[in-house]
């Protein structure tokens, strides 16, 4: 799925095509780690996540769940530290330590060792498993969690919601059925706790009596990483563009280590930026030609194609990495 080319003149006269294969990823996002000491002086003990060892299975748990996805991101652990002096929130719930580390933060950032250029993660040990809460510039999660709430986590800083809706967290907190805002993902709930509980809204039919089309969607989002569910492994490609786009954002930009510009050679939109699609008004969007992707792109950024033949013979000059989505892209004559 992946081509890179090296910081030397390649001239591509002839079909180049995209495969679907895994690959070394391109992008890192920076992880910034901070234990809130105890006023002893001690980390939380006794859960999952209380030891530097333990922070490093965490990030290598969330790499294994997206490299399969193939466009190229990795989470980079960036550093591990102790945060003394804030005790208070050593038990803290984490609604109430992420609100207010987020003042505080917002306010003093160094004393609360927050970084400007990676994703800030906060552990502490208040009580209840798989809790994680994400804020505006930082998260908190408890000592005992499983490594999925770290991606799922990580998924809400980056721009995405609850497959069961934007608005909605736990099952008590739900009235109906809620929009995710992506269309490639179905209407779900937390208060679901079977598979056939969202097959059957769905098509009225349980899983095992679905198509495998059928079956594929409604996995998509049954064991979403943005669920509620208790096999939490896929993001769907609207989720993946979502989060491109989002890092290409102002309070965003500083964690990546680069940008992925998609190129579609079908879309309609209008003064495009090489966004994943065209906002409200129809402007934005993907380039339409592999060229201004390329010319946008900077050293060690993604140009990704969705499908199609792109018949252009260019000469690159700088290391950015074709990728294709959503199918087969051929560039070149075909």
């Amino acid at each position: 799925m992946k081509t890179t080319f090296l910081p030397r003149s390649l001239l591509v006269l002839c079909t180049l095509y995209l495969l679907a294969l895994e690959a070394r990823a391109q992008l890192e996002w920076r992880v910034s780690v901070k234990f809130i000491l105890e006023a002893n002086g001690r980390r939380p003990s006794g859960g999952i996540i209380n030891t530097d060892q333990d922070v490093r299975d965490q990030i290598d748990a969330a790499n294994r769940l997206i490299d399969p996805f193939g466009r190229g991101y990795r989470f980079r652990l960036a550093e591990i530290t102790n945060l003394s002096g804030y005790s208070v929130y050593f038990s803290t719930d984490r609604e109430t330590t992420a609100t207010n580390l987020q003042r505080i933060a917002s306010s003093d950032p160094g004393s609360v060792s927050w970084q400007a250029n990676a994703i800030n993660v906060y552990i502490n040990a208040a009580d209840g498993a798989n809790e994680g809460m994400s804020k505006t510039n930082l998260i908190v999660m408890g000592h005992n969690v499983v490594h999925e709430t770290f991606t799922h986590e990580c998924g809400h800083y980056l721009g995405l919601c609850h497959t069961q809706g934007c608005d909605c967290s736990a099952c008590a907190d739900c009235v109906g059925l809620e929009d995710d805002e992506m269309d490639d993902t179905l209407l779900d709930s937390a208060c679901w706790h079977q598979i056939d509980d969202l097959s059957l809204n769905f098509t009225n039919k349980v899983y095992a009596n679905l198509n495998t089309a059928e079956q594929i969607v409604v996995s998509n989002t049954f064991n979403n990483i943005m669920s509620y569910h208790p096999n939490r492994k896929v993001l769907t490609s609207d989720q993946l563009d979502r989060i491109a786009d989002t890092l290409k954002r102002s309070s965003r930009t500083n964690l990546t280590t680069g940008f992925t510009w998609f190129v579609d050679r079908n879309n309609t939109c209008t003064g495009r930026t090489g966004s994943s699609a065209c906002a409200t008004n129809g402007t934005g969007g993907p380039f339409q030609t592999v060229t201004t992707g390329v010319n946008r792109a900077n050293t060690g950024d993604i140009v990704l194609l969705r499908p199609g033949n792109y018949n252009e013979p260019m000469t690159i000059t700088k290391a950015v990495t074709l990728r294709a989505t959503r199918g087969d892209a051929f560039v070149g004559k075909p």
